[in-house]
């Protein structure tokens, strides 16, 4: 299995508290079309910290039966304790997903080597079911180093990082220094531009909810050598990159999602809508780009 180009972080439409089955399939049917590569299901993003165990496979499994291998379904089976994450692993596996996304241990601070031995752990104690590592050390609190990632890239099944330190300096030293079909994938939107440029192969995206046809656009110009129109491309998109940043994600990109008629606006608790003050500048956003 080999990750390049545009992947998104799904949301997780619920109604009265339950994963709105017939939404889901509707949202995902229209980033189907728009040709991104896949999705990655229960996420950041999908809520994955406020839904249970039972949520996450029932997600997995009918993430893949609506997707139906016409894109890759990679499921997010990350936690901050080994034994939680090995066992979500298989779990993912079990439901066919293509991949699984499993991130740096979260709220514990582990050491460089504790965080190899997590990820060499889920590797060892499952089958056949390629991995992921997801670095994200706004949210865990510990950056994995590039030392690490090229350790973990010589097991057989990590096939690549979802890096979001937005530090475009060590994703050059990951490219140059893992294996050549370990592929590294921006988490962020506001750097996936400039992640292609110093080698980079993709993305695991936020704004792809709303704009996936020109997300993939930016892609393909890149790999096509127009510089010019990727960065036309990204300029129209800055507004809503900033927008989407209001408050924690998926507030806003749910609020997006709800006024473009695609989903309902409620989200899990702890998280809340989007405040009133920011609801206006995101309509505003999307009224400027035409999506609403």
């Amino acid at each position: 299995m080999k990750l390049e180009g545009v992947y998104v972080a799904v949301v997780t439409p619920f109604e009265n508290g339950k994963i709105a089955e017939k939404t889901y399939e509707e949202y995902l049917e229209k980033l189907i079309q728009s040709g991104i590569a896949g999705i990655v299901v229960c996420g950041s993003t999908g809520e994955s910290s406020m839904i249970t165990m039972e949520e996450h496979t029932s997600l997995f499994r009918l993430s893949k039966e609506i997707v139906n291998n016409r894109i890759q379904v990679i499921a997010n089976a990350g936690a901050n304790s080994t034994d939680e994450a090995v066992y979500l692993t298989k779990e993912a596996e079990k439901t066919g997903v293509d991949a699984v996304l499993s991130v740096v241990p979260y709220y514990v601070k582990p050491t460089q080597e504790g965080i190899f031995l997590h990820y060499k752990a889920i590797h060892d104690e499952t089958d056949n079911i390629p991995l992921i590592i997801y670095n994200v050390p706004g949210r865990t609190a510990v950056d994995i180093k590039v030392e690490t990632v090229v350790r973990l890239s010589s097991l057989e099944r990590y096939i690549g990082i979802k890096e979001s330190s937005s530090d475009m300096e060590k994703v050059s030293n990951l490219v140059a220094q893992t294996k050549p079909n370990f592929s590294v994938l921006s988490g962020n939107d506001g750097t996936f531009l400039p992640l292609l440029a110093v080698g980079g192969h993709g993305i695991i995206s936020v704004i792809g909810n709303i704009m996936p046809k020109e997300l993939v656009a930016l892609y393909n110009s890149v790999k096509k050598g127009d510089l010019n129109t990727a960065i036309e491309i990204n300029t129209k998109m800055l507004p809503l990159f900033q927008a989407l940043s209001f408050e924690a994600n998926p507030i806003p990109v749910k609020y997006a999602l709800y006024k473009m008629g695609q989903v309902s606006s409620e989200l899990k608790l702890p998280l809340t809508m989007l405040s009133e003050t920011y609801q206006k500048k995101m309509d505003q956003v999307l009224k400027d780009l035409s999506l609403i």
